[in-house]
Formats: structure tokens, sequence, C-alpha cells
């Protein structure tokens, strides 16, 4: 597998979350082809939605035709999810609320050490070592639904591209 192959960045970024997360780490972790299913609570899971060209010419309307001008750059979309089981309640009752507060402490501190972890090997040039562009784009929550509950943190990267007809 080449250094910029785009399912070992995948695979890299599952590895540092891993390590971040530390003992806290759900043993159910993988790189999923799309977007995984939230049926499997514990889970942390990384995929990627998109691979997209940034803008590398000057503005313009027709900045898009003239990529092959400027020379091109290619980002890719990783989003990693961490998902916590949630309290599932029998219709017509009320959840407890200690169960409730506890859960969202633990994907609130998730999110926070993933976040910060993430953060910290992007800036330190651990993840995406080589890469032109490296985002930490945000996090958001994944609502409790189905007994799970978690987040969502999207990254971004430029990916170094290679021309697959060369041998």
């Amino acid at each position: 597998m080449a250094a910029w192959d785009l399912h070992a960045q995948a695979s890299a970024l599952l590895e540092a979350c891993q390590t971040i997360l530390g003992g806290r780490c759900p043993a159910t972790a993988f790189v999923s082809a799309g977007e995984p299913a939230f049926d499997c609570c514990p889970m942390l899971a990384v995929h990627v939605p998109a691979i997209s060209e940034a803008s590398t010419s000057p503005g313009g309307a027709l900045t898009s035709g003239h990529r092959n001008n400027f020379g091109r750059v290619s980002q890719t979309t990783m989003i990693v999810s961490i998902i916590r089981c949630d309290q599932e309640v029998a219709a017509g009752t009320l959840p407890d609320p200690i169960k409730k507060e506890a859960t969202a402490a633990e994907v609130h501190e998730d999110a926070w050490t993933l976040w910060n972890g993430i953060y910290r090997l992007i800036a330190d040039g651990v993840l995406f070592h080589g890469c032109s562009e490296r985002y930490l784009d945000g996090a958001r929550i994944v609502d409790s639904s189905g007994g799970c509950v978690g987040w969502r943190i999207q990254v971004r990267a430029s990916i170094p591209g290679y021309n697959p007809l060369e041998t």
C-alpha cells in the first residue's frame, strides 16, 4: 500500500484516535467504506465521504475550468465517528436522569479528547505529514437514536495524488 493511499490515511487516522482515547477506546473500531450504521455501540469508525479539488487559481468565474493551468490540490474529507450506548426507555416512561447525565459526560469527554488530540497531532505534523493542507473542520453531535449517541469530527487533508496509469 502506497504512503499516499487513501485507505492507509484513513487507517492512520483511526489508529491515532485509538491512541488518543487509550483505555476508553471502544473495542469495535474500523475504517468504513461509507457512513457507518450506528447500530453497534460503543464504536469508533472513520470513513471518507468526499474527495474534491481545492481552488488553486486566482478567483474568477472560470476558476474550476483553469485548474490544469495552476495545478491541482486533491482534498479528502474524513469523518471520525465516536458512538456510545444511550439509555433506552420503554414508550411512555421517563429516562433516568442520572444515567442520561452519565452518558452525556462520557460522549462529551470523547469529543473533547478527540478534538484536542487530533488537533495536536495535525499541528505537530504527525497526522497527514507531508500534506500541504490539513484542516480540523469541526465536530457535530450525533443525536440519540436507536440507543446510540455520540460525535462526528471532520478533518480534511490534501493527500498527494498519483498517476494510476503509470506502472
